[in-house]
């Protein structure tokens, strides 16, 4: 779990003592807190090529055009829409680009997969 309220990075002692406040809070345990999150399909894939960041941007952009999604260009370039996101980086410790997508839909985050290997192998 990430907090920003508390620090940009992965924390697992926090998270858990989030949880623990949240159980406390609501009378409830943790199953039932969890089945009342939304499901999300994620796909995590690594690719092991260079990646003229410029020209793919610009294409990733026109993909968030026309999607209506907002683009963060931060940590790599990241796009969200209201059923999910996804984010393309590159690996500071390989010669390879990440990719993580996550989405409400199962299909349309395989649909995002697809295209955004067609653009990266352009």
């Amino acid at each position: 779990m990430i907090y920003p309220k508390f620090h940009y990075g992965r924390d697992g002692p926090f998270a858990a003592a989030k949880i623990l406040e949240r159980m406390a809070k609501e009378g409830k345990k943790i199953s039932q807190l969890i089945s009342d999150l939304p499901r999300y399909h994620i796909i995590r894939f690594d690719i092991k090529t260079k990646v003229d960041w410029e020209n793919t941007k610009k294409k990733l952009e026109k993909i968030a055009k026309e999607r209506g999604m907002m683009v963060n260009d931060m940590d790599g370039i990241r796009m969200d829409e209201e059923s999910g996101w996804f984010l393309i980086r590159e690996s500071k410790t390989e010669h390879k680009i990440r990719v993580v997508i996550e989405h409400k839909n199962k299909e349309e985050a395989e649909n995002l997969r697809k295209e955004i290997l067609r653009i990266i192998s352009e």
